[in-house]
């Protein structure tokens, strides 16, 4: 089957048997699609300073900017399932580093950030364009949304083991708190496993010419907007993740906002569904300038979880609906505006300690007006070519 076959010859049974890596690759997504929770812990653990913390965050924002355009045309070239494949071989090579006792040599903790920070680009960019290609316009932006509930539920349970681990109340067998990555890279070798067993179809398209495609799709406002969009909104959840104290709770709703989201989308369009979850994540922005007690406060995470986690999934789907030809392109876009959210935490996290959470709330509020206006325009702009 090549890029341009039409999805729906595939039967439902095949089309679960090629989605069932992806979940497990989403599952393992869980603990460095939010670095701050794993950084969180390891600078508490060796007193790290802000400026250390900042070295372990650089690999993701370099990473991010800098590798999609060229793992773009790498996937087209060698397939999707060979790039995933070496990103999880990459990503157990971090895991077991951190795993061991070179965690304690501070450079090469930074490099296997720098490991995880590939791996994480490479599964993205992989992952985001294949699930494109595997399901119609119609299925796709439901399908997005599922595929991500995963990746809370897998992140929630981060703050578990972590407190399990320091309360003895799980075995660690020797590794502390850092029995988190032994497990991680498991499921990462059992990932790796079932997608080199599953007969997946490997999509090339070695024709297309992806710069043309990117400047193509740069001259469309709902490309500009949404691009835009996506790195504030990735930068909305990486500060309210930084912020919150009950992180467990915060991934929970964000993957109950997933799953309803999903299941919405089946029959709500991402631009309609968009407003009443930007409308929410305002009121728990409103919540937490508010403040004035615990309830409150934790009231005002869980709204931003809710609503924040689906609206990356609504803006991905918008654009690649708006523009079904172009996925490869759209998927490269897309990663790379993550690392606006990723410069966005590096300078939360820096300022709050200097200036208090302040700072930290002024960026969250600026980040979701500027995609309220994205989405807004959007929807008066509905009539554009595409």
């Amino acid at each position: 089957m090549n890029l341009n076959a039409s999805t729906t010859t595939l039967s439902r049974q095949d089309l679960v048997m090629q989605m069932m890596p992806i979940w497990l690759c989403f599952i393992s997504l869980g603990i460095i699609w939010s670095p701050e929770i794993i950084i969180g812990y390891i600078s508490s653990d060796l007193e790290l300073s802000n400026i250390q913390v900042l070295l372990l965050n650089l690999p993701y924002f370099i990473c991010l900017l800098l590798l999609p355009l060229p793992e773009t045309m790498l996937i087209r070239r060698v397939g999707h399932k060979n790039v995933i494949m070496s990103s999880l071989l990459l990503w157990i090579m971090a895991l077991v580093i951190l795993a061991s006792d070179l965690y304690y040599t501070y450079p090469i903790m930074v490099a296997a950030f720098f490991l995880m920070a590939i791996a994480t680009t490479l599964m993205l960019t992989s992952l985001y364009s294949l699930i494109a290609t595997l399901n119609s316009n119609e299925t796709l932006p439901s399908a997005l949304a599922f595929v991500q509930t995963l990746v809370p539920l897998a992140a929630a349970a981060v703050p578990l083991l972590f407190d399990g681990a320091n309360k003895v109340t799980i075995p660690t067998f020797g590794f502390g708190w850092r029995i988190i990555f032994v497990l991680f890279a498991i499921i990462a070798m059992f990932a790796f496993s079932v997608l080199g067993a599953t007969p997946h179809n490997s999509f090339q398209d070695d024709e297309a010419n992806l710069f043309k495609d990117i400047k193509t799709l740069l001259a469309s406002g709902t490309v500009r907007r949404g691009i835009l969009a996506t790195g504030f909104i990735a930068g909305t959840n990486f500060i309210a993740l930084l912020l919150t104290i009950n992180v467990t709770s915060f991934l929970i709703f964000q993957a109950i906002g997933l799953f309803i989201g999903g299941m919405l989308l089946r029959n709500v369009s991402p631009l309609k569904l968009s407003y009443p979850a930007i409308a929410i994540q305002l009121l728990g922005i409103i919540l937490l300038w508010i403040g004035g007690s615990d309830f409150t406060a934790d009231l005002s995470f869980v709204l931003i979880g809710f609503s924040n986690a689906p609206l990356f999934a609504i803006v991905l789907s918008l654009i690649f609906t708006k523009h079904p030809n172009n996925k490869y392109a759209v998927t490269a876009l897309a990663v790379t505006a993550i690392s606006i959210g990723v410069l966005l935490l590096t300078v939360a996290t820096l300022t709050t300690g200097s200036f208090g959470e302040t700072v930290a709330y002024l960026i969250l509020s600026a980040s979701t007006l500027l995609i309220m206006g994205c989405l807004v325009i959007e929807k008066f702009s509905e009539s554009e070519p595409r």
